[in-house]
């Protein structure tokens, strides 16, 4: 580029892109009303090597789980009943691709 005298001038960038890192993103809330948005819950994940997760109701008793990181999610039923609106528990098990082993646990508001 030349400036307002004349002077000509180079500049020069270098961009490095690095490896995605790991991330795992958990709503606090869903409702499996059939319209289309947040109808299940599922975390927004990238970057991972494995993932799991648990779902519990506030017994303690296991309702879902999963290990796909494809899956769909859970849809707030349990052995194929619709479950009452409330919080539930999960339980999130996932790595890095870097060999780390991480977990989240939480709460989740099913709305209906």
């Amino acid at each position: 580029g030349y400036d307002i005298f004349g002077c000509s001038s180079v500049e020069s960038n270098t961009v490095q892109v690095n490896s995605p890192a790991d991330l795992v993103v958990i709503p606090n809330a869903f409702t499996p009303n059939g319209d289309g948005l947040n109808d299940t819950f599922l975390p927004k994940i990238r970057a991972v090597s494995y993932f799991n997760m648990d779902i519990f109701n506030t017994w303690g008793e296991r309702i879902y789980n999963t290990s796909e990181v494809e899956s769909s999610g859970w849809d707030g039923t349990y052995s194929g009943q619709a479950l009452p609106a409330g919080n539930y528990l999960y339980k999130i098990t996932f790595g890095s691709r870097d060999g780390e082993a991480f977990e989240r646990t939480g709460g989740v508001t099913l709305i209906r």
